[in-house]
């Protein structure tokens, strides 16, 4: 059903839908509901009545966003990338190091922009914010894909595109290869961040984070994690489940600098982020364990 209204420019009655869709009215009637609900998180919604035709309304980038987290299997599985474009896309992430996961996340955002670009539904409108991505590094290895694209495809690529594509660029996992995060400037916003997250561990749970290579990779880890948030861009994360039960205390912690990062930002922050976040220190608390195994004796003094 979304599928068809997004593809659609011209309002569709009930009638019509289920004819062209192929089943019932009353099914679609109730499947319209089910639709609606997981639309509304995303901001669009079907609009209409049932006798006078329906449409899919709200921004593209949500849309976008939409597919992306909900139904990109079901749309694009059986139509991949151009081996062409693909190896574009690869090569020119490969070269800057990008890591593996935010590759796969990049051809997604690759083939939905050209899918939307070449069936005459554009991304415009986009918020400023976005806009601040045009003096960063990362929309450069974006522009440097689509260029490169459009040769191939004999196409032209609107600026708000070549910004969508450089998200999950901005946004990427943070890599484990030195190599990749040598030309990352850690701002002076991230480093103050820092240190926010440090004194309110220290205020909330006695806690003192003094390891510098873990600061350090933290420091990068908000980067990327704030360009997230800011952007929009969702990271599902398959061991939270397993994190929060077996990691309570680095969970906590995690929660702790979730809500510095709250107050600062006035953005909400996922548990699928935390869980990630958690993952960090739960190294410092491991480094901890170990030290703490060389004492002998220990003294408890209470009331």
């Amino acid at each position: 059903i979304i599928q068809h209204l997004m593809a659609e420019e011209n309002s569709n009655t009930i009638d019509e839908l289920a004819f062209k869709l192929n089943i019932g009215r009353t099914t679609l009637i109730n499947d319209l509901k089910k639709a609606a609900a997981v639309l509304n998180p995303y901001n669009l919604k079907i609009i209409g009545k049932q006798n006078k035709g329906m449409y899919l309304s709200g921004e593209e980038l949500n849309l976008r966003f939409f597919i992306l987290e909900n139904i990109y299997s079901y749309l694009y599985s059986d139509y991949p990338l151009d081996i062409e474009v693909k190896e574009i896309v690869l090569q020119t992430a490969q070269r800057y190091a990008i890591e593996s996961v935010s590759q796969e996340m990049l051809l997604k955002f690759v083939t939905l922009m050209l899918d939307r670009l070449l069936n005459e539904h554009p991304l415009d409108n986009l918020n400023e914010k976005y806009y601040k991505l045009l003096e960063t590094k990362e929309f450069n290895i974006a522009k440097e894909i689509a260029c490169l694209i459009e040769k191939e495809l004999h196409i032209t690529i609107p600026i708000p595109e070549i910004i969508f594509i450089t998200l999950p660029i901005a946004g990427r996992r943070t890599s484990t290869n030195t190599r990749s995060m040598a030309g990352i400037t850690i701002t002076e916003e991230i480093k103050r961040l820092m240190s926010l997250i440090i004194e309110q561990l220290d205020s909330e749970m006695n806690l003192k984070l003094n390891n510098q290579t873990l600061l350090k990779d933290l420091e990068y880890h908000l980067t990327f994690m704030i360009n997230r948030l800011i952007f929009g861009i969702r990271l599902k994360n398959p061991f939270l489940g397993d994190i929060k039960r077996k990691y309570p205390v680095a969970y906590k912690m995690a929660e702790v600098a979730g809500k510095v990062i709250e107050e600062k930002y006035d953005i909400s922050v996922s548990e699928d982020e935390l869980g990630y976040l958690a993952l960090y220190f739960g190294v410092f608390i491991g480094e901890n364990e170990n030290r703490e195994r060389h004492l002998r004796k220990v003294a408890v003094v209470c009331g």
